[in-house]
Formats: structure tokens, sequence, C-alpha cells
């Protein structure tokens, strides 16, 4: 489906009437299409916590002894004890003065059997983590204030690309479909094929929330200064990425690469490009946390760095460089340089030529660094769920995506003042 591809141009946004671009989309007839409250749907907090115990106690887990099932590796939980707890067990002279206590004590004592309870504590409390870990609640990843606000969801779709998959969620009124579908869709399937599906593991959500939401009233200064007049998305280190309505309501045209003048942004209004900018940031945020270098270091921005050369994210970069990202919106900050060079170079054309080398070269770096090593053409299916289907038993949230088995390894620790 591409046109001319290199390297350093991957021009791949979705041409007009394109039949065999890499995705398999199947949506409902719109005469089935039902808005449900959140809450029918969806687990609330209350039924979840009484799901996941559920779970725990009634199969959810399985408990191994640590000389089973060699591929399981133990979890070692330590067991908190107070100068009461020792006290009411008879250990106070025994144990006195300890703090770590050694396999030995432990035998001597028979504290496996003392603390039983205290134990089996620990431990369902450390599955239920577990469980939570590995439960279909992707929609709790979204901002709480966010999650809070809306009211009914529209839409489910299920996307997977034979590896991985996540959830799209339209919280608007504003159906996701047609085009629009297939231009984020595409989007999707891009940032798969350059990072060999690597970003399908990584983004665990998306949702589409209103557009009078009030996160998107949270624009920067540093944004505002350069001409934005809205947030259209955002899109968190946790694998969260939200898309606001708004995108849907505006008219959608393929996108050819053209740069108009007085242009804040590569993307503008359109989905496609807005999706491929926010999935960036997705990909890049891996490299943060493991402390690699960044490809806005390679442009010229610069964090400080400690003594053991980790960045400090937590303050914003300064850009040191010459050349500035054509894209106004890309000179703001570290992240959005890198998130609107790869946009430029998604979409081609006159903002792909506007863009010097070296950030080519970076962010084919950046995909490079993130690829799982599956080569081949990405390919996605997209799936709309019947949500008028679901009823009290099938809401979603606390369905167990895989096995969870636990091989507890218990120790045991002193804390000398606590009397609780």
């Amino acid at each position: 489906m591409n046109s001319e591809t290199n390297n350093y141009n991957y021009a791949n946004t979705l041409p007009a009437g394109e039949q065999d671009w890499g995705v398999n989309v199947q949506e409902l007839d719109p005469t089935q299409r039902v808005t449900r409250p959140v809450g029918e749907v969806l687990l609330d907090s209350e039924a979840y916590d009484e799901r996941v115990t559920e779970l725990v106690h009634n199969g959810g887990v399985e408990f191994l002894s640590l000389d089973e099932r060699p591929e399981v590796s133990p979890r070692t939980f330590s067991v908190d004890l107070s100068q009461e707890d020792l006290a009411q067990a008879g250990l106070t002279e025994a144990l006195a003065g300890r703090s770590f206590l050694n396999d030995t004590d432990i035998e001597q004592h028979d504290l496996h059997t003392v603390f039983a309870g205290k134990e089996r504590d620990l431990i369902e409390r450390q599955a239920a983590f577990a469980v939570a870990a590995n439960t279909d609640d992707d929609y709790n990843l979204l901002p709480t204030a966010a999650l809070g606000e809306v009211e009914n969801i529209s839409q489910i779709f299920e996307v997977n690309n034979g590896r991985d998959g996540f959830r799209i969620m339209n919280f608007s009124e504003t159906p996701l479909t047609g085009y629009a579908l297939q231009k984020l869709m595409n989007s999707l399937r891009e940032m798969d094929q350059v990072t060999g599906g690597s970003s399908t593991e990584a983004v665990k959500v998306l949702a589409i929330l209103p557009e009078t939401s009030k996160i998107w009233g949270e624009i920067k200064d540093s944004a505002s200064e350069v001409g934005a007049a809205r947030s259209t998305a955002t899109a968190g280190g946790n694998g969260a990425v939200m898309i606001n309505e708004y995108l849907l309501k505006q008219k959608q045209v393929p996108q050819l690469g053209a740069r108009e003048v007085d242009a804040m942004a590569v993307s503008g209004n359109d989905i496609e490009s807005t999706l491929f900018h926010e999935l960036t940031h997705i990909v890049e945020a891996k490299l943060k946390t493991e402390h690699k270098a960044l490809p806005s270091e390679k442009f010229g921005w610069a964090y400080e760095r400690n003594e053991y050369n980790v960045p400090n994210l937590s303050q914003d970069a300064v850009f040191n460089g010459g050349l500035k990202n054509p894209s106004p919106y890309g000179q703001t900050e570290a992240g959005e340089d890198v998130a609107e060079s790869a946009a430029a170079m998604f979409v081609g054309g006159d903002w792909a030529d506007a863009l010097d080398a070296g950030r080519k070269q970076a962010i084919s770096e950046l995909f490079a660094e993130r690829h799982s090593g599956v080569e081949g053409p990405a390919y996605l299916r997209c799936i709309e769920t019947d949500i008028a289907a679901i009823d009290d038993k099938s809401r979603l949230g606390g369905q167990l995506l895989q096995a969870v088995a636990i091989k507890p390894r218990i120790g045991y620790y002193i804390s000398p003042n606590s009397k609780t």
C-alpha cells in the first residue's frame, strides 16, 4: 500500500480507495449499536474488588510449592513482625535484638505455624495483586478524573495483531466508523510495521473521550504560545491513549503531507497522524524507563543527568541544538519534538522534506531500538463488540486473561520499635 518509502520517509498514510491495506475491520451494523451506562458494561471498583477476591479463592490462582513447575519463578514475601507479635508468641527474649530472620530461625521457632494466619493474609494480598495485573480492567489505566466523568459507553473494539491486543473504547456520542476508523487502524498498523508489532504490546487501551471532558482543557503554556487552542489527544506512560471526540467530527480526508505556511503541528485535525504522534510517545516511553539515550538528545535537547547517567525526566529538557523542528509544536519540548518528527515522516510530503536528516535518522533508530525482531508485513484485526449483549455476569474488567501461579517464599523481618 506504500507510496515511495525508504528508511527516512514512510509516507504511509491511508490512500483514498485503497482496498488491501493490512487491516481487517469488522463493524456492527449501525442498527445494532446501542449506548449504555458505563456501569452496565464495565465493572465498577466495588464489583471489581469482589471479582478479584472471588478469583483468588476459587481457582483463579494456583499456589505452588518451591519444588513444583521450574518455569514459574518464586516470589519472596516478607512477614513484618512487631514487638507485640513477638510478645504474644512468647518470642521476645528468644529473638531480642534481631531484625532479619534466617531459615534456621524460622524452623527453630516454627514460625510458619505460629504465624500461619499472617502468612495466609500476606499471600492472599499478593495473589490479589497478581490477579489484578492479569485481568481485562484496561479501562482503569485511564486517568481517574477522565473515567469518573463519563456516563455512557457507545462502542468497544477488540484490536489484535496475532500476538498482542488491546481495546478501543468510545465514551463519546460520535461513532467511530467508516473512513475515520480505517485511518485510525492504519496508523496503528503502520506503527506495528516499523516496530515489529511491539507498539500493539505497548498500547493497553485507546479511549475516545467526549469533547467536553475536562482533560482536554489541560493545555500547556508552551503549546498555547504556538497557537494550540485545544488538546486533541494525549498518551500516558502506562500505555493509555486518549483521543478527543472533536477529531471524529472533522471531515475525514487523505492526509498527503502538505504543509501549510501557518501550520502549528503536523497533524492538524487529522486523526490518523495525530494517533501516530501519540503512539510515538508510547514507543519512546520504554527508553525512558530503561535510561537509554533519548532521540531528543540527538536533536540537541539536554536533560540533567545524575552520577549514574540517569536523566532527570521530572524537569524539562533545554534545547541547546542548532536546527529546530519544522513544526512549531515540535519546538515546545523534547518529547513533542520526537513525536512531531515521527509524524512528519509518517505523512511524508512537505513535512518529511522539511525535516533534517539528523531527526530522520534518530527516529529510524528509535523504531529499530523498539523493534521486536519479528519481520514481515504487519496485519491487524479490529472487531466491534456487541455491547448490547453484555449482561451483569459478563461485564468487562473481571475476566482473567491468563493463568496465575504463585510460588511463595516467605521471609521474616522484625520491626524493632513497632507496636502494631
